[in-house]
């Protein structure tokens, strides 16, 4: 699970729901079969400036998984910007690499293959 991000808290979070997605590949194929196209159309989906919400607004969801937790997760998620490479590279080491690596170790020494 992503836990760290380079990335500016201002910055536009252009985030589609699947729905919308799947709603909009559907609409292409219908438009491919009805109108046929001597070029191949190139189609765009995004929510621009019309969504408006900032990656520090979505930010709020991880007051959401803290509040309605998963059931049965090695571990819960927890999500956060960082604006300098030095600090992402240090906490994607401390929250990536040496969990996997201290829970591959433990699967291996349990006699089982590791994740």
């Amino acid at each position: 699970m992503l836990r760290s991000m380079i990335g500016d808290f201002n910055a536009i979070a252009d985030i589609i729901p699947v729905d919308f997605s799947a709603n909009m590949m559907l609409a292409i194929a219908w438009h491919r079969v009805v109108k046929r196209h001597t070029t191949i159309p190139i189609y765009h989906l995004t929510t621009g400036m019309l969504n408006g919400c900032t990656w520090g607004k979505r930010l709020i969801l991880r007051n959401h998984f803290q509040t309605y937790p998963f059931e049965g997760v090695f571990r819960r998620p927890n999500f956060s910007f960082e604006s300098r490479k030095l600090m992402h590279y240090y906490w994607c080491y401390i929250s990536h690499k040496i969990p996997a690596f201290i829970a591959d170790i433990t699967s291996f020494c349990a006699g089982q293959r590791p994740v």
